[in-house]
């Protein structure tokens, strides 16, 4: 029963970025803002692939138990937003110019889902839940390092 109880407390800590995802608006949003403020402060950029890798390996373990306790998909499951915000700072320069584009830019395709976003969001399971937001965090970056170049 214990071993259950912390089980849960991981999944739900861990899929909903330390429980913003139960916040009332845009837990998606807030999620994101969290990674951004998270990288800004504490990430030096060299490690950020690193944990990118580590964030994505963690969505694959945490998203299908989530979804069993919250449903499919569900609001509350925001990892992969932290997932993606994480993808769209990668590699970029660290001015808050660039980090705020970033945020505005990735939640804008995010919630937009230009092809091929929104047919990715109909995989089935943790990867509908995961690869649209991974191409959203990859446009996101790719736009802001062609803005960098000038």
């Amino acid at each position: 029963m214990r071993m259950h109880l912390e089980e849960n407390f991981f999944t739900k800590l861990l899929s909903t970025t330390f429980f913003t995802g139960y916040l009332p608006l845009a837990p998606g949003s807030w999620g994101s803002f969290l990674t951004l403020i998270l990288v800004w402060f504490f990430i030096p950029g060299n490690y950020t692939f690193l944990l990118i890798i580590i964030l994505f390996i963690i969505s694959l373990l945490v998203v299908n138990k989530a979804e069993e306790l919250y449903g499919p998909d569900a609001r509350k499951i925001n990892i992969d937003e932290s997932l993606g915000m994480m993808i769209s700072l990668l590699f970029l320069q660290k001015k808050l110019l660039f980090y705020l584009l970033a945020f505005i830019l990735f939640r804008g395709l995010d919630t937009l889902k230009p092809p091929p976003i929104r047919s990715l969001e109909k995989l089935k399971g943790k990867w509908g839940v995961i690869t649209d937001d991974v191409v959203a965090g990859i446009y996101t970056n790719l736009i802001l390092q062609i803005i960098g170049l000038f």
